[in-house]
């Protein structure tokens, strides 16, 4: 019995100095936060989401579908051909420009809505409405070009973009009115009449002579 007490003793001891050694963690534990399951975290939606939904021809807000098989991609490849000739074979036509210019802008314009999700016959239809088609366009405030940009204004933009050709070149001109024109959709929550007035600055009739063209347009492609 009287070798019992110090081995409690020295338990003990060793118990108190084991607690207090490992007391500056606890803190840290107890407010230590519970991350949610992947499923339950909230991500973000990217600021140009609402705009897909508004302008027709954005990725979809759903997962990817499977890929189509090749026939598939080749009959659809095959109508968006046809689309363009026939758009390009209208436009040249009509303001009568050269077929080959005609065909170029077309393919620039389906070019850059592809890139930015935006409709190209509503790039076509804007620059039907700014310069008739006329890369050499220049308007009495000094805006150029098939979108009428202002180098003053956009210039910067094009180097932003990572565009060397200058701004009357007709591919760097529908590139950067079209980036010009999502700024305003943004600006406007994806009401593209909105967008089209601010695009034009408040110019009377502005968007209903857009989309009355877009109309004629979208009539040309689908034949």
């Amino acid at each position: 019995m009287r070798m019992a007490h110090p081995t409690a003793t020295a338990v003990a001891l060793f118990t108190i100095v084991v607690l207090a050694s490992c007391s500056e963690f606890l803190p840290h534990a107890a407010v230590t936060p519970r991350v949610p399951p992947e499923s339950t975290v909230r991500v973000d939606t990217a600021p140009e989401a609402d705009l897909y939904e508004v302008v027709p021809g954005g990725p979809p807000a759903s997962a990817p579908a499977a890929p189509l098989p090749g026939a598939t991609l080749r009959g659809r490849a095959s109508v968006v051909r046809e689309a363009r000739a026939r758009l390009a074979a209208h436009i040249s036509s009509t303001y009568r420009i050269a077929s080959g210019s005609a065909s170029q802008i077309v393919e620039h314009a389906y070019q850059v809505g592809a890139a930015r999700h935006l409709r190209p016959t509503l790039l076509l239809a804007v620059i039907a409405q700014e310069s008739s088609f006329r890369p050499e366009a220049i308007s009495r405030v000094g805006a150029v070009g098939l979108m009428q940009v202002r180098p003053e204004l956009h210039d910067r933009r094009r180097r932003r973009l990572g565009l060397r050709r200058p701004l009357a070149d007709p591919a760097t001109n529908i590139a950067v009115g079209a980036d010009v024109l999502l700024d305003c959709l943004a600006r406007s929550r994806g009401n593209v009449t909105q967008a089209l007035e601010k695009y034009s600055g408040g110019a009377s009739d502005y968007s209903a002579k857009v989309a009355q063209l877009e109309s004629k347009f979208e009539r040309v492609a689908q034949g």
